[in-house]
């Protein structure tokens, strides 16, 4: 009966301290983390036919950008398309990969192991990808559109206004768009957008000039910087954060940065928004479970909390990406692609 007892007790101690492990990061700090007694040890170097200018992760493994092509690297093969790019935007959620022709209205996008373009008439003034796919505005001297595709490409909304779209965002329900008439008094709005057209709208008082839609929470900037949570009345509540430059999504996550380090993260556990500061970086690259932030040489492993875990390198130059796919981490520069394979240790 003892041991039963005792037997009983300790698996209540395991799972609670399973549990207390899990949130901690979530809670704000890094109690224990399998990363930090991760190690990578060398397996082998991969010499692209092409010189590589961008990577990102999409679903299938990683997609590498070059000046005249694109890559789908798998299963330690690449696969080719031929694609001329000279100025771009590459936009991903790690399902999807969207490149942006900077010089004509055409979207390349990239699903699974197959390339897909999407060619405009009128001018692409806005891009974002979110966990739920990409959302569009399109513009001219009449009419101007939003549409919004899932990560299936399927297009979900596509809707027409008169009023110059300021800004829009959407989740798997709905999309929020600040629209401002185009008459003398150049009014502002809030509309509120389902498949059946917007059916809420609201004047704003402030001057809001962009828009976060995350699960529940409507996030708007005003042009003074200041992120405030608007409630279902249309009104601001708190202020999270007064930012010098617009934030945005990190590779579709819930986290919300700029160039000059300043951070707004949407914590699912406590459905609640934490600011931080991040230290100062070259590039941040989200994998599947954390983050790595690029500074000069050295490379530093972050959770999806930004809780600094651990320095993985400090003598990099030139790297373009890192990236973490299962037991590997491919360090992907102009002319190669160096694989670590991980073991235990530190």
């Amino acid at each position: 009966m003892r041991l039963i007892k005792f037997i009983y007790k300790l698996m209540l101690f395991i799972a609670l301290f399973i549990s207390v492990v899990f949130v901690s990061d979530q809670l704000g700090f890094s109690l224990l983390s399998v990363d930090k007694i991760k190690g990578y040890e060398y397996f082998t170097t991969i010499h692209p036919k092409y010189e590589i200018n961008d990577a990102a992760r999409i679903e299938e493994g990683i997609l590498l950008i070059s000046k005249n092509n694109i890559g789908i690297f798998a299963n330690n093969n690449i696969d080719w398309y031929k694609l001329n790019l000279e100025r771009f935007r590459l936009f991903t959620n790690t399902k999807i990969a969207v490149i942006q022709d900077l010089d004509k209205n055409v979207l390349h996008v990239i699903k699974g192991n197959k390339l897909f373009d999407l060619t405009y008439t009128l001018k692409i003034s806005k891009l974002s990808v979110n966990k739920y796919g990409f959302i569009l505005i399109l513009t001219d001297n009449k009419d101007n559109y939003i549409l919004t595709y899932d990560n299936n490409l399927k297009l979900t909304l596509h809707l027409s206004v008169r009023e110059d779209i300021v800004d829009a965002d959407f989740n798997n329900k709905k999309i929020v768009a600040i629209l401002r008439t185009k008459d003398q008094d150049q009014k502002s709005y809030i509309s509120f957008i389902d498949r059946r057209g917007i059916y809420k709208s609201k004047e704003l008082d402030e001057k809001f000039i962009r828009s976060y839609l995350i699960e529940d929470h409507l996030l708007c900037m005003d042009r003074k910087g200041q992120i405030m949570e608007i409630d279902q009345f249309i009104k601001p509540q708190k202020t999270y954060i007064k930012v010098k430059q617009q934030l945005e999504y990190l590779d579709g996550s819930y986290l919300l940065f700029n160039s000059l380090g300043q951070a707004l993260i949407f914590n699912q556990i406590t459905d609640s928004f934490t600011t931080k500061q991040i230290e100062h970086f070259d590039k941040l690259i989200l994998n599947q479970e954390n983050i790595i932030l690029i500074n000069s040489s050295n490379a530093y492993l972050f959770s999806k909390m930004l809780n600094k875990i651990k320095k993985i390198d400090d003598n990099l130059y030139n790297v373009k990406k890192i990236i973490i796919i299962n037991d590997k981490i491919y360090y992907i520069y102009n002319n190669r692609i160096e694989v670590m394979k991980e073991r235990i240790g530190l």
